[in-house]
């Protein structure tokens, strides 16, 4: 998913790309068996036949004996459990919980169960440890190295000289009519988030009524911290967004900015003639800004939710 819709679902990411979002599901699979079909059939699917859906809820939805169906419903939904864990970077509690079942199961002399506990053990150990899920050897590395000087090479093209890009901050605005309105910064690192820097900020002038004074507040609010500062700065939105900041901040922020405006994704350079440039669908670059636009979305609708909620309690 590019957004957070229905606000009961679980959301995690953010991921470079949807094949290494694909990449990490088919991984967990192996070691912690889940269903991945949309509709409940009657009889046990292909997948629980090789070990990747087990209980089979094919299979727990046809059972008669009410015992038995509770019993593996329970089983499945302690899987379903442990996924979210991984997802949700907690992963090293699983790791403790198969190391003791391993120990347990070598001292009752278990071995076969052992090795099968053992290649679960090596695979989770070999996920958690890959910084941002990008898995060595399965074929889903992303290569910060080589964007970056795609990006450098882009940027000098159109007249912004940049010797290295490690840090980008992405900056977005969330509001329902005007209200609760909130901004946010996340910060990239070589390509990563690295979300111990990200930052929310409130709205403090209330007879703001556009995004873009709104953007134009955010960004003069964090240059007046003491953060380290970007290398490159990515807002969502185009020319009108760029326009009032170019009006409010032009003379007090000498860090390149850029806009990703919608439909179609496509860059727009901080400068008097705001150039637009339209990216090769699925190129790296635009990639990278993709997924610093989506979180810092993510990020900002986060924190908008949960002030419109404490307003309504």
């Amino acid at each position: 998913s590019r957004k957070e819709n229905d606000g009961k679902s679980l959301y995690f990411g953010p991921f470079l790309s949807s094949k290494i979002a694909h990449q990490i599901i088919r991984f967990i699979r192996r070691i912690i068996p889940f269903c991945t079909q949309k509709k409940i059939g009657k009889i046990p699917c292909f997948y629980s036949k090789i070990n990747l859906c087990y209980p089979c809820p094919n299979y727990i939805e046809n059972l008669t004996d009410r015992l038995k169906k509770n019993k593996l419903k329970m089983e499945y939904k302690k899987n379903i459990k442990k996924v979210i864990e991984i997802l949700s970077g907690k992963g090293e509690r699983l790791i403790d919980e198969y190391q003791r079942l391993l120990k347990k199961m070598i001292k009752n002399q278990q071995y076969e169960e052992g090795i099968i506990f053992r290649d679960k053990l090596i695979k989770l150990k070999n996920l958690i440890e890959k910084s941002n899920f990008d898995l060595t050897g399965e074929e889903v590395v992303f290569s910060w190295q080589k964007t970056e000087q795609e990006l450098i090479d882009l940027l000098s093209k159109n007249g912004i000289k940049l010797k290295k890009i490690s840090r980008i901050e992405g900056y977005d605005i969330s509001n329902f009519s005007f209200k609760e309105s909130v901004g946010s910064m996340v910060v990239f690192i070589n390509g990563k988030p690295e979300k111990s820097c990200y930052r929310r900020f409130r709205i403090k002038n209330k007879h703001l009524k556009d995004d873009f004074s709104m953007m134009a507040e955010v960004l003069e609010r964090r240059f007046k911290n003491n953060w380290e500062k970007p290398d490159l700065i990515l807002i969502d939105g185009g020319k009108p967004q760029l326009q009032m900041v170019w009006k409010k901040l032009n003379k007090k922020i000498d860090i390149p900015i850029i806009g990703l405006a919608k439909n179609p994704d496509r860059l727009v350079f901080f400068s008097s003639s705001f150039k637009t440039l339209l990216l090769k669908e699925g190129s790296s670059v635009l990639r990278i800004f993709q997924a610093i636009r989506d979180e810092a979305h993510r990020f900002a609708k986060k924190y908008h939710t949960l002030l419109r909620k404490k307003t309504l309690l």
